[in-house]
Order: C-alpha cells, then structure tokens, then sequence
C-alpha cells in the first residue's frame, strides 16, 4: 500500500489542507503547534477509526477554530489499484465512501469492510475500544511522536504477524520451534496482563492483587513487630523491676536485723540500768 494524497479539511487546527505524497519520500515540516502531527493523526484515523462513532477519538477531531465537519480524503494504491477514501466524523451521521478505478463506489458498512480488508485488520475501531486499539493499528509502520522507543511487539495485532514475516524471509523460524512460539507468545501474554505500555503494574491484574497483598502483609509486618518490641521492652522493666524488688527486700531484711539488734542492746541497756538503781537504793 501507498498513500498518494491526504485532505484535510476542519479536523483540529486544519481548515483545509492537501498534502501531495512523493512516492520515495515525503518531508512535511512547519513551525512548532502548526498541525504535522495531526496531519499524520488523521490520516492514521481516516484508515483505521469508524466514521460513524462518538468515541473520545471522534470527539478530538472536532475543531475549535473553525465550523464544519472534521473530514478526511484520501488517495491511495493497493495490489496495483488506486483507490479514493473519503470520511466525514459527523457522530452518528457518520459517512465513509471507498472508491476504486473501474469499480462502484462502497459506502457505509461496506467501504468500512473492504477498506479493513486492504489493509489486512479485523475491522474498523469504535466506541470504548477505540483509545486503545488506534496505537496497536500498524504500529510496526507508525511511529509518534514521543513513543518512539516502544517496542512494536507490544501490539497484540502486529506481534504474530510481524514475527511470522520476520521468521518467513530470514530463516529464523527454523531456530524458534512452535513450542518455543507459543512459550514466547505466553510469556508475552503474561507481561500484556501484568503492565501497561509504560512499563507501571495494571490495576486489576493479578500482580497488583500480589502487590497489594504484599503491602498488607508489610503492614501486618511492622504493626507485629512494634507489638513485639513493646513486649520486650516490659519485659526488660519487669526483669528490672524484679531485680529491683530483690535488692531492696535483701536491705529489708538487713535493715530488720540491725533492729532487732538495736533493741536487744536497749534491752540489755534497760536491765543493766534498773540493777544499777536498784543497788543504789540498797546502798
């Protein structure tokens, strides 16, 4: 497939602009916020996204600036024809007509069909699927701006297929056995369910519930261990205490001895002091 010409006509920041495509190269270059990268937005859009639909996809098509319907046209070649795309984003009025050299023009459903077929998808997106799938759709080919360094392998739609091509030309599948395939493919589901494309844990998934389980119980963790270093700190008071108790009831008991002393001499004292007066009175 080749893109031949691209109009865009009140999409963003576009009243109407054509955009003639060299068949070896094309550079399109402008002052920052000028619209190059909603250029290629909408021509990336025209191909893969519904026209009917009011998805957060149709929706930021819609220009602030000037009045109309957000409309995208298209000429391109596939397996030596050349075909004319057309789609008005008009909400659920929508309007995709596909037309080729020799043939009668498809509209509706049917444009949508055989344009999906030409380029090799299950279908046109829309509705809630549509934020999502628009960055798998040809994402070995399309490369944005700020996510060039994804790996195009994250696309669930491009992964297998570019693997086989890959495989097919280089010899490489005689190395990958289907067993090694399919644990590759397993081990890529298993990544696909555990992280989004920026590399953070999904929530939802199973390693978040694994996460999240892991914080309770860290949690759990440090509230049994304060527990345990309280219980070691009365413990340290109560042997201190104990202790305590011992060495004073050890001066107790010495302090009862020396009392017990005390009054045997006063007695002694007593005695010896009424024999003396009692001699006294004798004398």
């Amino acid at each position: 497939m080749k893109l031949l010409k691209a109009r865009v006509q009140n999409y963003r920041v576009h009243r109407d602009l054509e955009a003639r495509l060299d068949a070896p190269l094309s550079l399109i270059q402008g002052p920052n916020e000028s619209g190059k990268s909603t250029l290629v937005e909408a021509i990336h859009r025209a191909l893969f996204l519904n026209a009917k639909g009011t998805s957060e996809s149709h929706k930021e098509m819609v220009s602030t600036s000037h009045d109309g319907t957000p409309t995208v046209e298209l000429e391109f070649s596939s397996h030596g024809k050349c075909y004319t795309l057309r789609k008005e984003f008009a909400g659920t009025k929508g309007k995709t007509e596909l037309s080729a050299e020799g043939e009668a023009p498809l509209t509706g459903e049917a444009a949508e069909s055989k344009l999906a077929e030409l380029l090799g998808v299950d279908g046109g997106l829309g509705g809630g699927a549509a934020k999502k799938g628009l960055p798998q759709r040809w994402a070995h080919l399309w490369v944005r701006q700020g996510s060039s360094e994804l790996s195009p392998l994250s696309s669930d739609e491009v992964h297998s297929p570019l693997r086989r091509e890959l495989q097919k030309h280089t010899g490489m599948g005689i190395l990958v056995s289907q067993a090694d395939a399919a644990l590759i493919e397993r081990l890529q589901s298993l990544v696909d369910e555990s992280f989004t494309s920026g590399g953070k844990v999904k929530a939802g998934s199973k390693l978040k519930e694994l996460e999240d389980a892991l914080d309770q119980a860290n949690s759990s963790l440090t509230g049994k261990q304060q527990q345990l270093a309280e219980l070691e700190n009365a413990a340290r008071q109560y042997t201190q205490g104990k202790d305590e108790s011992a060495r004073h009831t050890k001066t107790l008991q010495a302090a009862d001895h020396a009392l017990k002393q005390v009054v045997e001499n006063l007695e002694k004292a007593t005695l010896i002091a009424k024999q003396h007066d009692d001699a006294s009175t004798k004398l």
